[in-house]
């Protein structure tokens, strides 16, 4: 695109990298999490073959609880959803939390991470 007579090109999309990650690998499996983008499982490599989807139209972005998680965030890749994977209230009748609303993806999804690793002397 020309823009009084630039050319402008978009930033690159972030990668996962680009917000830290943990690589966990066994044998012949690999999995990498972000725990910045909600605990996302990015990748699962096992026997070989990578399971998990990932958008090639959605770039990672940091969780947004005000946000539609499906029109913002759907990366690709697994999430965990606790307590429930789309925005709803509790029942009334639940006790002491009738009536609360949930966010879209749950409430832990968008929660800034604390990340502790610990390894021991021997690796």
């Amino acid at each position: 695109m020309a823009l009084f007579g630039r050319s402008r090109t978009a930033a690159p999309a972030p990668r996962v990298e680009d917000f830290g990650f943990a690589e966990l690998r066994g044998g012949g499996s690999r999995v990498v999490i972000v725990p910045a983008l909600g605990g996302k499982i990015s990748q699962m490599e096992l026997g070989g073959r990578q399971w998990l989807w990932t958008s090639d139209v959605l770039p990672y972005a940091t969780p947004d609880e005000s946000a539609s998680y499906a029109e913002t965030a759907d990366s690709g890749g697994y999430d965990e959803c606790f307590p429930t994977a789309a925005a709803c209230k509790v029942p009334t009748w639940v006790k002491g939390f009738g009536g609360v609303e949930l966010p879209d993806h749950g409430e832990l999804w968008s929660q800034a991470p604390s990340i502790d690793v610990r390894t021991s002397p021997d690796g």
